[in-house]
């Protein structure tokens, strides 16, 4: 592992400054492991301001996270639970492979408002059923 910005990385994950570790992903998604506190938290934010969502776990969720003795154990409630988790289950919709609004815009450039990134515009190329923006 090695230093980075004053934090290690290594392994695709960074530590955390309060402790423990994390995955990052882009824009703002997170997966950080926080063993202290025998958690996992989540984030699929959508957001560039990563610093700042990273910021409010540590000011604002990590110290609800007392310490505090485990629950005691209920046998009744953990065969509930598993029973509930065995029947989740989620089928993904099926979605066309291409689109008919693909012949009519491959290769058109479409200008952009001013934005964070300072794109000016964007086009789309298609290849079987890929979209390519190059």
């Amino acid at each position: 592992m090695t230093a980075v910005g004053g934090y290690g990385y290594g392994f695709q994950f960074w530590l955390n400054p309060p402790g423990g570790f994390r995955a990052d992903g882009a824009f703002g998604q997170y997966s950080m492991i926080l063993p202290k506190q025998d958690a996992v938290v989540a984030i699929t934010s959508e957001s560039i301001a990563t610093k700042t969502t990273m910021q409010i776990v540590w000011d604002t969720l990590l110290p609800e996270m007392k310490s505090a003795s485990p629950l005691p154990k209920d046998r009744a409630a953990y065969n509930l639970l598993k029973q509930q988790l065995g029947v989740l289950g989620y089928e993904p919709p099926k979605q066309a492979t291409a689109s008919p609004v693909a012949a009519t815009i491959a290769g058109k450039d479409f200008l952009l408002e001013q934005n964070p990134f300072n794109a000016k515009a964007v086009s789309f190329r298609f290849n079987n059923d890929t979209c390519i923006l190059p």
